[in-house]
């Protein structure tokens, strides 16, 4: 939800740009995208799909968090597709591949083993001595 509402506000602000006539309105600073995810965390995302997405991580069980319709997600969606239509672009990128770019979850680095671990550990040890 967080990648959604950073988007619309990024994308959102390249249209503000270019009615404003702009040189580059899509080039952002750090700052700007720094007030975008505040602006994403604290307004637009509700508590509703904060808990939504512990239950679907399974990071709190079911049974301690209401079930509820997260509505929010769809409009979000919605919007952002409105917005990246009224940029005019010539070759957009679909919203659901925006939003969950290929591979953008995986690890950039494969987990230790545990023999691994243990062996790591032995030679600690071994330096210690």
């Amino acid at each position: 939800a967080v990648k959604i509402y950073y988007r619309r506000r990024f994308y959102s602000s390249i249209l503000e740009g270019y009615e404003k006539g702009e040189k580059n309105p899509e080039k952002i600073n750090v700052l700007d995208a720094i007030h975008f995810i505040n602006a994403a965390w604290n307004i637009d995302v509700n508590p509703t799909t904060i808990a939504n997405c512990f239950r679907h991580c399974k990071i709190q069980s079911e049974d301690d968090m209401p079930l509820e319709q997260e509505i929010g997600d769809v409009e979000g969606i919605h919007k952002l597709k409105e917005v990246i239509s009224d940029l005019h672009y010539r070759n957009a990128m679909d919203v659901m591949q925006i939003l969950n770019y290929p591979s953008e979850n995986k690890s950039l680095i494969e987990p230790p083993t545990d023999e691994e671990i243990i062996q790591r550990a032995m030679d600690v040890s071994a330096d210690d001595e």
